[in-house]
């Protein structure tokens, strides 16, 4: 087998980028219509290989060969499954085998289109006295049916079903109307144990979660972790 690099069309929207070497092959697809736009694999890549692009008036992703590094995060991450990552033939990701990634806690949602996964934690912040009446774009962007307007044309808001990917707010954004919505990831909920010191997980997480809650967190993670060591050293003395 000779060592290649590259993508190539499976079909009109079927991508897949290839790493093949002698004895090796890993093979990244990326399904244009299974994509929600959430950019979850553009921030979290960690060799910033990943590019949004629009061809023909289709908005859809890019991986740079040149950079990409075939870890499988795009795909560990992707609420829609708009990316899948094999090696050998076999969907996994040797960054959750070896414990640098843990298992996320996923629960699935009915979207507008297709199921999504939701694995974030959050909470989404609705100033209804910025919308304007029948005003669509946020609804139409919203990929889980979170928004949608009712008979009556005015804005609900279903948030059980929010996967906080930030479509709504970075299009209101762009149509000038900063504030209205407002995503706060709070955290990415996932079970086990996860090395603390997981450079993958730890980047996925900063560029995901909102630094403020993360700092919560992370206070609250060191007061528990504290009072641990006390019980600990102290327990001949705690009754």
């Amino acid at each position: 087998m000779i060592p290649h690099r590259g993508m190539t069309k499976v079909e009109t929207n079927l991508h897949k980028y290839e790493m093949r070497l002698l004895t090796y092959k890993s093979e990244l697809f990326y399904d244009l219509n299974k994509c929600i736009g959430c950019l979850f694999c553009i921030k979290t890549c960690p060799k910033e290989a990943i590019q949004r692009t629009v061809e023909k008036g289709v908005e859809f992703n890019v991986v740079d060969m040149e950079k990409c590094a075939m870890c499988g995060i795009c795909d560990y991450i992707c609420p829609s499954g708009a990316f899948q990552f094999f090696i050998q033939g076999e969907r996994k990701n040797l960054l959750t085998e070896n414990n640098s990634l843990p298992k996320l806690v996923v629960t699935e949602i009915n979207g507008k289109k297709q199921k999504l996964r939701k694995f974030i934690e959050g909470k989404l912040k609705v100033d209804m006295t910025k919308w304007t009446a029948k005003c669509t774009p946020c609804a139409d962007v919203c990929p889980s049916g979170c928004l949608t307007l009712n008979e009556a044309n005015k804005l609900e808001v279903n948030e059980a079903n929010c996967i906080y990917c930030g479509n709504c707010e970075r299009k209101c954004t762009a149509l000038d109307k900063e504030g209205l919505f407002q995503v706060v990831r709070k955290r990415i909920l996932y079970e086990g144990t996860i090395d603390e010191f997981s450079t993958p997980w730890n980047e996925i997480v900063k560029k995901l979660v909102s630094f403020e809650e993360m700092a919560k967190e992370l206070k609250s993670k060191s007061a528990v972790e504290a009072a641990t060591r006390v019980k600990t050293v102290y327990k001949h003395l705690i009754p």
